[in-house]
């Protein structure tokens, strides 16, 4: 279940594909973001290991599902990384 951070962002639980390894992805709140590059990789990253929705992913930000995809395309990449990175490292809950 998601809480809220430090920081204002919200932490979301995610089961990885083995539904074995819950990682831990720290999303920007959702009012008045400033995009950088690592909130991107942050939220792609996020629905790209199943932590969110992409649905609610693009309702919280007010993002369109075209702007989303552009970034999975600019950023998949390094998302990808960052859980691989973290399901090495066991950042779990």
């Amino acid at each position: 279940m998601p809480d809220a951070t430090r920081d204002g962002g919200i932490r979301v639980d995610s089961t990885a594909r083995s539904r074995r390894t819950m990682l831990a992805f720290d999303l920007p709140p959702g009012n008045g973001v400033r995009w950088v590059a690592r909130r991107k990789i942050e939220v792609v990253a996020a629905v790209m290991a199943g932590a969110i929705a992409l649905e609610d992913v693009c309702q919280r930000y007010a993002l369109s599902l075209e702007e989303f995809e552009s970034w999975r395309q600019i950023h998949g990449a390094d998302a990808n990384q960052l859980v691989s990175r973290r399901m090495k490292r066991g950042r779990r809950i």
